[in-house]
């Protein structure tokens, strides 16, 4: 059996009350440190980074595609499956810097 697939019958999550779920967001470590967002206007094959996790954008608004989280995990790099820019973690950057450094995105930036 396929393990992507539920079993007839079976919840997908269990539920949860609306104080549980806000608990839980609290001790989420992705609120106290948000997950960048990277647009790639230029057109770049490699964009550096200083983190394992963010959120690609394709290119700013209105000609972005799915925000898509990505996790490099352990991995030193991630491709993206919708605009193929291929993010390489690189610790010598800090986790509001990427290279070219115009690839990264303020959500006030986004918002406007």
């Amino acid at each position: 059996m396929n393990p992507y697939h539920l079993r007839a019958g079976a919840a997908m999550v269990a539920p949860v009350s609306a104080t549980d779920f806000g608990q839980k967001l609290q001790g989420n470590s992705m609120t106290s440190s948000p997950v960048p967002h990277l647009a790639n206007d230029l057109g770049v094959e490699k964009i550096f980074i200083g983190v394992r996790e963010l959120n690609c954008m394709g290119a700013r608004p209105p000609f972005d595609h799915p925000h898509v989280y990505l996790d490099m995990g352990d991995d030193g790099q991630i491709l993206c499956p919708y605009c193929s820019t291929l993010y390489i973690f690189d610790p010598r950057l800090a986790a509001d810097e990427s290279d070219p450094p115009a690839c990264l995105v303020s959500l006030v930036e986004d918002a406007a």
